[in-house]
Protein backbone atom coordinates (compact mmCIF):
# COMPACT_ATOMS: atom_id res chain seq x y z
CA UNK A 1 0.00 0.00 0.00
CA UNK A 2 1.14 3.51 -0.69
CA UNK A 3 0.93 6.55 1.64
CA UNK A 4 -2.27 7.92 0.10
CA UNK A 5 -4.26 4.75 0.74
CA UNK A 6 -2.96 4.49 4.30
CA UNK A 7 -4.08 8.03 5.14
CA UNK A 8 -7.29 7.85 3.12
CA UNK A 9 -9.62 7.00 6.06
CA UNK A 10 -8.46 10.19 7.81
CA UNK A 11 -9.37 12.27 4.79
CA UNK A 12 -12.70 10.49 4.54
CA UNK A 13 -13.47 11.40 8.16
CA UNK A 14 -12.56 15.05 7.52
CA UNK A 15 -14.76 15.14 4.43
CA UNK A 16 -17.69 13.72 6.42
CA UNK A 17 -17.25 16.46 9.03
CA UNK A 18 -17.11 19.17 6.36
CA UNK A 19 -20.17 17.67 4.67
CA UNK A 20 -22.10 17.62 7.96
CA UNK A 21 -21.10 21.21 8.81
CA UNK A 22 -22.18 22.33 5.33
CA UNK A 23 -25.57 20.65 5.72
CA UNK A 24 -26.06 22.27 9.15
CA UNK A 25 -25.27 25.73 7.75
CA UNK A 26 -27.49 25.17 4.71
CA UNK A 27 -30.46 23.98 6.77
CA UNK A 28 -30.04 26.82 9.26
CA UNK A 29 -30.04 29.39 6.45
CA UNK A 30 -33.09 27.72 4.95
CA UNK A 31 -34.89 27.84 8.33
CA UNK A 32 -34.17 31.58 8.57
CA UNK A 33 -35.94 32.31 5.29
CA UNK A 34 -39.50 33.61 5.83
CA UNK A 35 -40.58 32.11 2.49
CA UNK A 36 -40.05 28.63 3.93
CA UNK A 37 -41.04 28.91 7.59
CA UNK A 38 -43.11 32.11 7.77
CA UNK A 39 -42.61 35.60 9.13
CA UNK A 40 -43.38 34.79 12.77
CA UNK A 41 -40.69 32.11 13.05
CA UNK A 42 -38.01 34.26 11.42
CA UNK A 43 -38.61 37.25 13.70
CA UNK A 44 -35.23 37.82 15.46
CA UNK A 45 -37.00 37.89 18.84
CA UNK A 46 -38.63 34.46 18.40
CA UNK A 47 -37.17 31.50 20.24
CA UNK A 48 -37.11 29.49 16.99
CA UNK A 49 -34.98 32.11 15.19
CA UNK A 50 -32.59 32.36 18.13
CA UNK A 51 -32.11 28.58 18.32
CA UNK A 52 -31.58 28.34 14.56
CA UNK A 53 -28.99 31.15 14.78
CA UNK A 54 -27.10 29.28 17.51
CA UNK A 55 -27.14 26.07 15.45
CA UNK A 56 -25.95 27.98 12.37
CA UNK A 57 -23.03 29.47 14.30
CA UNK A 58 -22.04 25.95 15.38
CA UNK A 59 -22.06 24.86 11.74
CA UNK A 60 -19.86 27.77 10.70
CA UNK A 61 -17.19 26.78 13.25
CA UNK A 62 -15.39 24.45 10.84
CA UNK A 63 -15.48 26.88 7.92
CA UNK A 64 -14.39 29.94 9.91
CA UNK A 65 -11.44 28.04 11.38
CA UNK A 66 -10.44 26.18 8.22
CA UNK A 67 -6.95 27.77 8.03
CA UNK A 68 -6.18 26.76 11.62
CA UNK A 69 -7.59 23.26 11.12
CA UNK A 70 -5.37 22.70 8.08
CA UNK A 71 -2.35 24.34 9.73
CA UNK A 72 -2.60 21.92 12.64
CA UNK A 73 -3.74 18.97 10.52
CA UNK A 74 -0.88 19.03 8.02
CA UNK A 75 1.88 18.22 10.55
CA UNK A 76 -0.17 15.27 11.78
CA UNK A 77 -0.07 13.78 8.29
CA UNK A 78 3.45 14.85 7.38
CA UNK A 79 5.52 14.46 10.57
CA UNK A 80 7.09 11.03 11.05
CA UNK A 81 8.01 11.73 14.67
CA UNK A 82 6.85 14.18 17.35
CA UNK A 83 3.56 15.01 15.67
CA UNK A 84 2.33 16.83 18.77
CA UNK A 85 5.38 19.08 18.87
CA UNK A 86 5.04 19.80 15.15
CA UNK A 87 1.35 20.70 15.57
CA UNK A 88 2.08 23.01 18.48
CA UNK A 89 4.90 24.73 16.57
CA UNK A 90 2.68 25.24 13.52
CA UNK A 91 -0.21 26.54 15.63
CA UNK A 92 2.01 29.05 17.46
CA UNK A 93 3.52 30.18 14.14
CA UNK A 94 0.07 30.50 12.55
CA UNK A 95 -1.33 32.54 15.45
CA UNK A 96 1.78 34.74 15.62
CA UNK A 97 1.54 35.42 11.89
CA UNK A 98 -2.14 36.37 12.23
CA UNK A 99 -1.43 38.76 15.11
CA UNK A 100 1.41 40.39 13.16
CA UNK A 101 -0.80 40.83 10.10
CA UNK A 102 -3.59 42.23 12.27
CA UNK A 103 -1.24 44.73 13.94
CA UNK A 104 0.15 45.81 10.56
CA UNK A 105 -3.39 46.24 9.22
CA UNK A 106 -4.45 48.29 12.23
CA UNK A 107 -1.31 50.45 12.08
CA UNK A 108 -0.85 50.90 8.33
CA UNK A 109 -4.25 49.82 7.01
CA UNK A 110 -5.03 53.14 5.35
CA UNK A 111 -1.77 52.93 3.38
CA UNK A 112 -2.92 49.61 1.90
CA UNK A 113 -6.49 50.78 1.35
CA UNK A 114 -7.96 48.79 4.25
CA UNK A 115 -10.91 50.53 5.90
CA UNK A 116 -11.88 49.01 9.24
CA UNK A 117 -14.65 51.57 9.78
CA UNK A 118 -16.77 50.02 7.02
CA UNK A 119 -17.80 47.15 9.32
CA UNK A 120 -19.00 49.65 11.91
CA UNK A 121 -20.91 51.60 9.25
CA UNK A 122 -22.57 48.42 8.01
CA UNK A 123 -23.62 47.52 11.56
CA UNK A 124 -25.05 51.01 12.07
CA UNK A 125 -27.02 50.74 8.83
CA UNK A 126 -28.49 47.39 9.85
CA UNK A 127 -29.35 48.63 13.35
CA UNK A 128 -30.96 51.78 11.94
CA UNK A 129 -32.95 49.71 9.46
CA UNK A 130 -34.21 47.39 12.18
CA UNK A 131 -35.31 50.43 14.22
CA UNK A 132 -36.90 51.95 11.09
CA UNK A 133 -35.17 55.20 12.06
CA UNK A 134 -34.56 57.80 9.36
CA UNK A 135 -32.21 59.76 11.66
CA UNK A 136 -30.02 56.75 12.49
CA UNK A 137 -29.88 55.61 8.88
CA UNK A 138 -28.85 59.11 7.82
CA UNK A 139 -26.11 59.16 10.48
CA UNK A 140 -24.85 55.74 9.40
CA UNK A 141 -24.63 56.78 5.74
CA UNK A 142 -22.88 60.01 6.78
CA UNK A 143 -20.14 57.98 8.53
CA UNK A 144 -19.27 56.12 5.33
CA UNK A 145 -15.97 57.33 3.88
CA UNK A 146 -17.48 57.23 0.40
CA UNK A 147 -19.97 59.98 1.33
CA UNK A 148 -18.31 63.43 1.54
CA UNK A 149 -20.83 65.24 3.79
CA UNK A 150 -24.05 64.95 5.80
CA UNK A 151 -26.00 66.86 3.15
CA UNK A 152 -24.87 64.42 0.46
CA UNK A 153 -25.81 61.51 2.75
CA UNK A 154 -29.28 63.01 3.24
CA UNK A 155 -29.71 63.45 -0.51
CA UNK A 156 -28.63 59.84 -1.14
CA UNK A 157 -30.99 58.52 1.52
CA UNK A 158 -33.90 60.60 0.21
CA UNK A 159 -33.27 59.36 -3.35
CA UNK A 160 -33.08 55.75 -2.16
CA UNK A 161 -36.31 56.12 -0.18
CA UNK A 162 -38.11 57.71 -3.12
CA UNK A 163 -36.91 55.10 -5.62
CA UNK A 164 -37.82 52.19 -3.32
CA UNK A 165 -40.93 53.47 -1.54
CA UNK A 166 -43.01 50.61 -2.95
CA UNK A 167 -40.61 48.05 -1.46
CA UNK A 168 -39.19 49.60 1.71
CA UNK A 169 -41.11 50.20 4.92
CA UNK A 170 -41.87 53.70 6.16
CA UNK A 171 -39.06 55.20 8.27
CA UNK A 172 -39.76 57.26 11.39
Amino acid sequence: MNGFTDGHPRYRKLLRQLFFAGIVVGLAILLQNPMFVGESLTDPNSLFAQIVHIIEEGGWTVFRNMPLIFAVGLPIGLAKQAQGRACLAVMVSFLTWNYFINAMGMTWGSYFGVDFTQDAVEKLVVDAWEQRSYQHLWQAITLSKTVPSASVAKAILDELLEANKAYWPELR
